[in-house]
């Protein structure tokens, strides 16, 4: 690649057009041009991915090593602040709520509440977003109700089944699984007092 390089440029002072691809002096032709490029775009791409995941493995790190060592099961506070529109916003604390899906999988409320029957489809819509599922609330609390046996099996063992739930949980995995452990914790005992955040409106505004 160097050595044709040179001699493209050469000829090019020469005020010579560059030997055609079938010339026997040209050091890289066509086809060989064309798998160099594919190699260092896969290379390119796998590099991306690399750097991608060091990323990734180095926030997971970072906020276990904060939950365990700072936070545990201890109840802690967050300074929330609001600006002129009334939108809301936390410190900026390595766990927070507005955070990624894996610190929004770790907050919990301080205090349990006891779910009623018809607070369970608020629930099921959580696990709906969280899967990727489209369409209206009732669109989307019939599709949880019908994948509600998964979610079952998926929140009784995550480690187990961890191959497949994360497949299917799309960009918010730890957020499923932890409501999937919920939906499995009210399934064992319906006075179970649940402390997981469940969305209705994300926009953080008032």
């Amino acid at each position: 690649w160097v050595k044709q390089k040179k001699q493209d440029s050469r000829r090019k002072k020469q005020g010579l057009a560059s030997h055609p691809d079938e010339h026997k002096s040209r050091f890289l032709h066509e086809g060989q041009r064309k798998v160099r490029g594919e190699y260092w775009s896969r290379w390119y791409e796998c590099s991306n991915a690399r750097e991608a995941t060091d990323t990734k493995f180095n926030d997971l790190k970072r906020t276990l090593k904060h939950a365990n060592e700072r936070l545990g099961d201890s109840t802690f506070y967050q300074r929330a602040f609001f600006d002129h529109r009334g939108r809301m916003y936390l410190s900026k604390s390595v766990i927070n709520y507005q955070s990624g899906d894996l610190q929004r999988g770790l907050v919990d409320f301080a205090e349990g509440k006891k779910v009623r029957k018809s607070d369970m489809k608020y629930l099921y819509l959580h696990l709906a977003n969280l899967a990727g599922v489209k369409g209206d609330a009732t669109t989307r609390e019939y599709a949880a109700l019908v994948h509600r046996k998964d979610w079952l099996k998926w929140g009784k063992n995550p480690v187990k089944w961890y191959a497949d739930w994360s497949s299917q949980a799309g960009d918010d995995k730890w957020q499923f699984i932890r409501g999937c452990m919920e939906l499995a914790a009210l399934d064992k005992n319906p006075n179970y007092r649940s402390s997981l955040i469940t969305e209705i409106d994300q926009s953080t505004s008032c």
